[in-house]
């Protein structure tokens, strides 16, 4: 259920509903890290060329509602904003400590981790809060719950096979039903594996891969059952954390570095990478906007963390929310169409 009860203390604004105007950079991203052969070949029938975005007229027309993450004094709550930073609403979930939520493509359920059994848990419901159910039941953390394109499956990752001595297998990547059966890992890796993501055809996830040997992370990709699992990115960073854009083109991640972190573009392929920020501070968890032209992320360039949008082309960056007292995360443009419950 959404509740008008409580604001955020202190309250967040919007520069764009002030009407501020759109803020653009001033700072010169990074050039971007030299191209090399593309390391896997991905079917052409699933993957279209990438297009050349260009910058819509007016940035704040039907961009609809971002969901993200509040803490303060160590707990965490969950909001709702217009993309044009009016209406904030806080959503009162029906079970405790919520986060890393994951809304189905049609917009009709979500699912999200909470500890309300003790650990990391996956559960999922119905828009309106209706239909709570547990997914995993275990004693370890299962967590990055990631719809599949038809809604169908949730794929995740689990640290069910890690032994209390730490010399057992690391995370991995396991994918269920929506109702949570027929739970099958689908990694077998000396790493570890996190942060699944669907590309739009539903052919092939995306994930991140820790690399203990070289200590870095890296963004590999694998078909939906886990076979012919290749790498993909690979930068002098640690890619963190893929997001496909909406149509499949494009792939959205956090670059980290040992002064900050910065949100990098790169095509289909892992080519043509491109900052999209400068690295002057830490700019983490990007997602893309449900018409792939804009991208929210979270940064605490002006202390703490707020939530700022920029252009898929590194243009019109704004911030969105403005509370320098508290932490704000894991933004997360809800599905066209969604409608939500305020009772």
């Amino acid at each position: 259920m959404l509740s008008n009860k409580r604001p955020l203390i202190p309250l967040l604004f919007c520069l764009a509903a002030c009407n501020a105007p759109i803020q653009s950079q001033t700072t010169a991203p990074p050039a971007a890290p030299e191209a090399t052969e593309s390391p896997t070949e991905l079917p052409t029938d699933t993957i279209a060329p990438t297009p050349e975005p260009t910058t819509p007229a007016n940035p704040f027309t039907g961009l609809g509602q971002i969901m993200f993450l509040v803490t303060q004094e160590g707990k965490s709550d969950v909001y709702f904003i217009e993309a044009d930073g009016t209406q904030l609403t806080q959503w009162q979930p029906p079970i405790e400590a919520v986060s890393e939520i994951a809304w189905s493509p049609d917009g009709s359920r979500l699912a999200f981790v909470s500890r309300a059994d003790g650990d990391d848990e996956i559960y999922a419901m119905n828009a309106d809060g209706t239909d709570l159910k547990q997914l995993t039941s275990n004693d370890a953390a299962d967590r990055n719950p990631d719809w599949s394109p038809d809604g169908t499956k949730i794929a995740f990752y689990s640290m069910r096979d890690v032994i209390p001595d730490y010399e057992g297998p690391p995370p991995e990547i396991y994918v269920m039903n929506a109702d949570g059966s027929q739970q099958t890992r689908i990694t077998d890796n000396e790493t570890s594996d996190t942060c699944p993501n669907w590309t739009p055809s539903g052919s092939h996830i995306a994930f991140t891969s820790f690399h203990f040997s070289y200590q870095t992370s890296r963004i590999n990709i694998m078909r939906a059952d886990g076979s012919e699992e290749t790498l993909l990115v690979d930068t002098s960073g640690d890619e963190g954390c893929p997001r496909w854009s909406p149509d499949g083109t494009r792939l959205v991640f956090e670059s980290r570095y040992r002064d900050g972190s910065l949100i990098m573009l790169t095509d289909a392929y892992g080519m043509n990478k491109t900052p999209l920020t400068d690295g002057s501070a830490n700019d983490r968890d990007p997602n893309w906007s449900p018409d792939g032209q804009w991208i929210v992320f979270a940064s605490d360039r002006n202390s703490g963390d707020d939530l700022y949008i920029i252009s898929a082309i590194g243009s019109d960056l704004v911030r969105l929310t403005q509370s320098p007292l508290l932490w704000e995360r894991a933004p997360l443009w809800l599905p066209a169409g969604t409608i939500l419950s305020t009772q």
